[in-house]
Parts: C-alpha cells; structure tokens; sequence
C-alpha cells in the first residue's frame, strides 16, 4: 500500500514537473517593468522624478527592492528553467540591466542594450541565457531622425538555439506612446512598425521559413498590420484579455508577431499569479501589482503590466 502511495506521488510530481517545463523547449518573456529607473541624474535626461528629491522619492533603497521584486517574478516564470530570452521595456539604463542580472546569480544572463534617443530616458534590453541561446547579429534601429521625435531604438538580434540548427530573427520594441491622442499619435507607431515590416518583409524575402518573432509594448490594441507576421494577441484582445489595466478595462498593449514558420512552435500566455495582482478599489477586479498606486509608494508592488511568455519548441 505504501509502495503504490509513493509510486503515485512520484508519478504525479514528475507529470508536473513536465507541465512546468516542456520537454525539448524555450521559454522567451516580454515584460514591460514599468519605470525600472536608477536613482542618480542623468544630466541629458528627463528624470528627475525618478531620483531622491524628484515627484517619487526614488532612492537606492526603493532602486534595490524593485530589482528584488522584478527578478523575482522572471525566475518564477518557465518552471525549472530560467527563461532563455527576457524582453524588457522601460528600462533606463545599462547599470538597471546589470544589477538585474546580478540579482540573478544562478541564471548567468548576459544581455543585449543600447542608449536611445528616449527624452525620459527609458529603453529596452535583452537577457539572453548562454546555455540555450546566442546571439550571432545584433543591431539597433532608429525610428525617427529628424531631431524633433525622439522614441525608444528598436532591437533586432538573430539568436542561434544551443544544440539545434534552429535561430530566431528577435524585434524587441517599445512603439510611442498615446501621449498627444490616440489618433494624433498613430502615425508614429506606424514609423516604428514600418522598420519591422520592411526588415521581416526583407528577411522571408531570403528566407521563406525563417523564424520571426517580433514583440514588446505596442502602446495600442492589436491588429494584423504586419505582412508575413500574426498578431498572437488579437484573439485574445476581443476576448477581453490583457496584459494591462486601465479604468477597469483590460488592453494588450504587449504583444507578439510570429512567422508562419512559428506557428506550430510556439504556445503562448499571460504570467498572473495571485501573488502579482491587487484589488482594484475603484474600478473593481483585480489589476497587476505595480510599483505606484498613483504618487503612493508600494514596495510589494511589480509593475503595471503582466509578462507574456512563451514556450518555443525545438523539433
């Protein structure tokens, strides 16, 4: 009796150990972190909330415990191994992107960022995971250069899978916001965009089967706008589903575009545990726990966005 008792805990541990981590598999993360700025000034920067005397009170202390929770929900996701790829938005600079990885010290991340244009200062990077993935071309994309808009560099970089003939074409991307209007400010996402689709369009050009996947905060509702790629999120975003919370209302301004070649390779959903989410007093439900309940400071707190992440299978 005690032997089949065991027998069946073992048989149950292992089935889920298998539903935490698929077999022959990646898991790659988006996540927009939401304000993960580093106290000090930066003299050619707008970021004087974010400092010790600034509208948020931001001190090393606050800097740190952001880090701390930040890390915790990344090696929470993929089950028992780390994520092979972390997308990050609102990033301010290359000491966050540091001191995030040394918040890790098992995962051994290593990554890819570059200083935009951004007049708040904030960017996106790449963790990368060396045991599973690495990067064999890297470069950054400007949208605008007229010197009177300024977003966040879009980056693109080919990974090569560890063990395997396979590589991915990654866009990481955070598209202007809606600051201005929605409509007034449309076009300038469709710069953004613009660079992805002629860079896609060019990369099926040579290769029909290549494997693409571009994503990030998109700043708007899903739609099926680039040519060769699909919008994972549109279903999803008729569904009422999101990945960040606004007056009650859920939207999917992160997202991801796959290649057709993805489309059997990849699964994909929403981080949520309870323990990332808060009450709504006001609009009801429940919101992402995020860092600022308006000026109030909330250490539990992770961000205003949920990660989305993804398993790629290798076969």
């Amino acid at each position: 009796m005690k032997k089949t008792i065991l027998l069946a805990f073992l048989v149950s541990l292992s089935c889920y150990i298998y539903s935490l981590t698929p077999v022959d598999s990646l898991c790659i993360v988006e996540y927009n972190v939401e304000n993960f700025f580093h106290p000090d000034h930066d003299s050619l920067k707008n970021d004087y909330e974010f400092t010790p005397d600034g509208k948020y009170r931001w001190t090393l202390t606050r800097y740190y415990r952001k880090i701390e929770q930040l890390s915790r929900v990344i090696t929470n996701i993929g089950g028992t191994r780390p994520p092979a790829i972390v997308g990050l938005c609102e990033v301010e600079n290359e000491t966050c992107v540091k001191d995030l990885c040394k918040a890790m010290p098992h995962y051994k991340y290593h990554y890819i960022f570059h200083e935009g244009p951004d007049r708040r200062g904030i960017d996106v990077a790449i963790l990368y995971d060396k045991t599973q993935v690495n990067p064999i071309a890297t470069r950054t994309y400007r949208v605008f250069n007229d010197g009177k808009n300024f977003t966040r560099d879009i980056i693109y970089t080919q990974l090569q899978i560890v063990g395997s003939t396979d590589t991915i074409h990654l866009f990481m991307g955070h598209l202007p916001s809606q600051l201005g209007g929605t409509k007034e400010t449309e076009w300038k996402r469709e710069a953004a965009k613009d660079i992805i689709r002629h860079l896609s369009d060019s990369i099926l050009t040579v290769h029909q089967n290549a494997h693409i996947l571009a994503m990030g905060d998109f700043n708007t509702q899903p739609k099926e706008d680039i040519k060769g790629l699909s919008n994972c999120m549109l279903s999803w975003a008729k569904k009422g589903i999101g990945t960040h919370r606004w007056q009650g209302q859920w939207s999917c301004l992160d997202q991801v575009y796959l290649s057709a070649s993805l489309k059997d390779k990849i699964s994909l959903h929403i981080f949520q545990p309870d323990w990332i989410m808060m009450k709504d007093k006001k609009w009801l439900g429940f919101s992402p726990k995020r860092t600022f309940v308006g000026n109030r400071y909330n250490r539990n707190g992770y961000s205003d966005h949920l990660p989305v992440y993804m398993y790629y299978y290798i076969f």
